[in-house]
């Protein structure tokens, strides 16, 4: 975290704007501590004063595991935004295989859903890979029941 006031700072050369991607930060977004919640304070004071310099010429992604309440959070949700992607559960990912198929104008079955799912793992851009493959093999219209 040393390094991300003086990466929003340094100009991007040659272009608009920088892309700074600030991954698995845990330190800053987990239950706070004596430790860390001075680096959060002091990293959400400077993103706070230096909003409009941030907006001219970054673009500032945090990607985390987890996060807890935290002044930096704040300052994100006042001032950009939070998005949470949730890992998909195994029925949620059939519901979606089944929907992907539909759009294809194939119609599959749940059973042959879950089966593909158990062979493919829950990696959704796999899944339609897959889908694609099947298609490619068999053609539209091809409707597989167990």
């Amino acid at each position: 975290m040393d390094t991300l006031i003086p990466n929003i700072e340094t100009p991007a050369f040659g272009f608009p704007k920088k892309l700074i991607i600030v991954r698995n930060s845990s330190r800053l977004f987990k239950k706070q501590t004596k430790g860390n919640n001075i680096e959060n304070e002091k990293i959400a004071k400077y993103i706070e004063e230096n909003i409009s310099l941030i907006n001219e010429a970054v673009i500032l992604v945090f990607i985390e595991e987890e996060i807890g309440k935290s002044a930096l959070q704040k300052v994100i949700e006042k001032y950009g935004r939070l998005q949470e992607f949730k890992k998909l559960n195994p029925n949620e990912a059939v519901k979606t295989i089944i929907k992907i198929c539909s759009q294809y104008e194939v119609n599959i079955s749940q059973e042959v859903a879950n089966n593909l799912i158990e062979t493919c793992g829950l990696d959704l851009q796999n899944l339609i890979n897959e889908v694609r493959k099947l298609i490619e093999y068999t053609g539209k219209r091809w409707h597989y029941y167990k």
